[in-house]
């Protein structure tokens, strides 16, 4: 058992810590925390469950006053002279999940003349504060020297449900017997609130939750978490009528881990066979995948943005496996979109979201990074677009749109994979972080140019093409730090051409009531990035060297007199993260040379549309080039 400071012990061990030779203290409260499996404790006796599951104050003092007996038969505290010195954490690990237990929003929750009792919440953390301290313990005696009950000392315990207001008495704290805990507010809000299926009119109120002593560690912002509790109402007085506060006293909070396991025999079946027709090539099947990806829509129909179209599918297929606290950077992809047309970047974008597991869309009212608020005493951190969308995509939109400070912040929340907030208290400023889990997903026009000046040489003796780094308004730094450059303009005549026929015949095609066929559904493409998310690839030998190799010889090429080397040192993990992808994607458990192509590729055309250049005499080619497209997706799609 490990002694705390001042008066309170906190139970570990016990026995041993008794045989150790542990002093007691008289006046003292002992806080001990009680595992307690609640299916086991109904099996064993269903009165006791039902006691601890309905009125939980009840059963607190009953098994206050067993502890007591025990302790005291067994003669373990000599100190211990009456039970409130027993200061009793009843921690379930569970709740039954039935409608009466489980409560998404305050509107639901047990009526206010109703007995306090447990129940189950589950949100995802939007509002935290800073820790904060309460009273866990304190010691009351008469002022009265005389008194004849001076040495009969009172012990007031907080116990959860209870009110942490000042109770005016006649006794006189013993202030070297006060203890102090830990405490944390956190507010959760619904997670589909975060999906965009659900991004409608409803307004949902967030959850105010109370977390004490251990319950205040390792919580992390925009994560989901269950919480088991005791809902607290508290009548204020307000200028006009009367207000109820609702806040959730925490008995247990656990993180959520999504479970959802599925294979590949659970594909559609035209899926499948599409699937084994594509196995005459590697690449096959992830391009006719991004073929016919959102097909349907207006500005985007097949064959069209189909490098952007593959980048989301990749960025998707590693979100969609993010579970729990594991959530993190290791397995984001960033794309960063630029073309002339931005309304139809953004509309893609927003349709590539819906399929993850949570997308957030920013708007210029909307905070990206958080902002910390002071509430009274109390300081709070309110979590941003980037925090909330946790798991998920982030879709900043167009960057022309965001203030310098805001672009400045997301630069460095790319780079160091933390978001960093900064707060003013009375014992100065510090710096709050938190890990940024998100894939962030923005578009920026190219009419939005930087003024004319000086243009970087490049080599004569390559083809060249619009270097977009020189003439966009964003900065170097912010686009090396993206993992995936899109361009999407056409490079060619050719395929200018192409790409608006292909979009008249298909707004005309939707405006004279002509049906699209499309190879795949929404709902096709749902099931294939779930089963592919379970696909865990294994990265071959010969795949690493390969990307290695190119990604050194990169750097050695790419030379700047001024900026030095063009391929920034993330690049390496960039490539092996989009190879990984590829292959999930195409639902192999190896990473094989072919998915190391792609992945080399992918980064090439980024490269090229930065610099303007390539030292492999490669044009990027963002939209299906020519029109021959069943020589590169297979006949039976295209048909």
């Amino acid at each position: 058992m490990r002694a705390s400071s001042a008066c309170v012990y906190e139970s570990g061990k016990y026995a041993a810590a008794i045989k150790s030779g542990w002093r007691c203290q008289p006046n003292a409260a002992y806080r001990f925390v009680i595992e307690v499996d609640l299916y086991a404790l109904l099996d064993c006796n269903a009165t006791l469950g039902h006691l601890v599951l309905h009125k939980p104050k009840l059963a607190w003092r009953l098994i206050q006053q067993v502890c007591f007996t025990a302790i005291t038969t067994m003669s373990w505290l000599p100190a211990l002279a009456v039970s409130d010195q027993l200061l009793l954490v009843l921690r379930l690990s569970t709740l039954p999940e039935l409608p009466g237990y489980v409560f998404s929003c305050v509107a639901d929750f047990p009526a206010l003349n109703a007995e306090p009792r447990f129940l189950l919440v589950t949100g995802a953390v939007c509002r935290v504060s800073m820790l904060e301290k309460y009273t866990q313990s304190a010691c009351f005696c008469c002022p009265t020297r005389d008194c004849m009950r001076n040495s009969c000392r009172c012990i007031r315990l907080h116990i959860a449900g209870a009110s942490e207001a000042d109770i005016t008495s006649a006794l006189v704290e013993d202030v070297s017997c006060r203890v102090l805990g830990d405490k944390l507010t956190v507010s959760l809000i619904p997670v589909k609130a975060l999906q965009m299926a659900f991004n409608t009119s409803w307004r949902h109120q967030a959850i105010i939750v109370i977390l004490r002593d251990e319950l205040c560690e390792g919580i992390q912002m925009g994560l989901e978490y269950t919480v088991v509790g005791i809902p607290m109402y508290e009548l204020s007085e307000g200028t006009s009528q009367a207000q109820i506060s609702i806040t959730v006293e925490a008995n247990n909070i656990f993180p959520v881990v999504l479970k959802i396991q599925k294979s590949i025999s659970e594909l559609p079946p035209h899926m499948m066979e599409m699937y084994h027709a594509c196995k005459y090539s590697p690449w096959a099947f992830t391009a006719t995948l991004a073929y016919s990806f959102g097909a349907l829509m207006p500005l985007a129909p097949a064959g069209t943005y189909h490098r952007l179209k593959l980048a989301m599918l990749l960025s998707l297929v590693n979100m969609c496996n993010a579970d729990g606290p594991n959530i993190g950077r290791h397995s984001a992809l960033d794309i960063l979109a630029v073309g002339q047309d931005v309304s139809a970047l953004r509309q893609l974008m927003i349709y590539g979201g819906s399929f993850a597991p949570r997308c957030i869309l920013h708007c210029m009212t909307g905070d990206l990074c958080g902002t910390t608020k002071k509430d009274g005493t109390s300081i709070f951190v309110d979590g941003g677009n980037l925090a909330l969308a946790k798991g998920g995509v982030c879709m900043v939109g167009n960057l022309a749109c965001l203030k310098k400070d805001q672009i400045d912040k997301l630069q460095q929340s790319i780079e160091t994979g933390q978001i960093t907030l900064s707060t003013s208290s009375s014992e100065g400023t510090q710096n709050i972080s938190w890990p940024l889990g998100c894939s962030m997903w923005t578009c920026q026009s190219t009419h939005c140019q930087k003024p004319k000046g000086s243009a970087k040489v490049h080599h004569s003796d390559i083809p060249l093409i619009r270097p977009l780094e020189e003439v966009l308004c964003i900065s170097r730094a912010l686009i090396q730090s993206v993992a995936l450059f899109i361009a999407t303009d056409p490079s060619t005549l050719e395929s200018e051409d192409y790409l608006a026929e292909l979009l008249a015949v298909h707004i005309l095609s939707a405006a004279t009531g002509c049906e699209t066929e499309v190879a795949f559904t929404d709902c096709d493409f749902k099931t294939l990035l779930l089963v592919a998310s379970q696909v865990h690839p294994v990265v071959s030998d010969e795949a690493r060297n390969l990307i290695k190799a190119f990604y050194l010889a990169s750097r050695t090429v790419r030379v700047s007199a001024v900026y030095g080397t063009d391929v920034v040192k993330s690049a390496l993990d960039t490539m092996m993260l989009v190879a990984m992808a590829h292959s999930k994607l195409s639902l192999r458990n190896e990473v094989t040379v072919e998915d190391a192509t792609m992945a080399i590729l992918l980064y090439e055309e980024s490269l090229v549309s930065r610099l303007g250049y390539s030292v492999l005499s490669h044009i990027p080619t963002p939209h299906f080039r020519g029109r021959d497209i069943g020589a590169y997706i297979g006949k039976e799609v295209y048909l």
